[in-house]
């Protein structure tokens, strides 16, 4: 399967996030998408599951505010989420869906790395897109149960 860079460009454009992933890389819809929401230092936070694939699920994660939080939120919003579902990558929306902030935390020898990408409405994203090319996944990885966290 490879990925369709003009109907990528298209869903991204559109905040269709969960298109993306399911549509265009291959991913599962998910087996739980009910909206939770988290208290944070007295703001609340919404959740919501949009994809899934071999045991890692993505988020996407509103406020209150409508804003994206600041670094020290953003974490504290991973380590509540991460005790849920230990792999995750949240997508973090402004309440006028023009930008959103995509975070992970990638593990190297029992340590985590941070990271995260901003996308903002109508940038041409073709770097961005490249990096999602990786996260393409086959049907056939799946038939054949070979696909692991590891991998994603």
């Amino acid at each position: 399967m490879t990925l369709n860079f003009e109907r990528t460009r298209d869903y991204l454009y559109n905040f269709q996030f969960q298109d993306v992933f399911i549509e265009e890389l291959g991913w599962e819809q998910p087996s739980n998408t009910k909206q939770n929401y988290l208290n944070i230092d007295a703001q609340i936070y919404y959740y919501q599951r949009i994809a899934e694939a071999a045991q890692v699920a993505i988020f996407e994660v509103t406020s209150e505010t409508g804003e994206i939080p600041e670094g020290k939120i953003r974490q504290a919003i991973h380590q509540e989420i991460e005790q849920r579902v230990a792999e995750n990558l949240l997508i973090f929306l402004d309440a006028d869906k023009t930008r959103s902030l995509w975070y992970w935390v990638k593990r190297d020898d029992n340590k985590g790395f941070i990271r995260d990408h901003l996308y903002v409405k109508g940038q041409p994203g073709d770097l961005f897109l490249s990096k999602l090319g990786s996260l393409v996944i086959d049907i056939i990885e799946f038939e054949t149960e070979s696909i692991s966290v590891v991998e994603i």
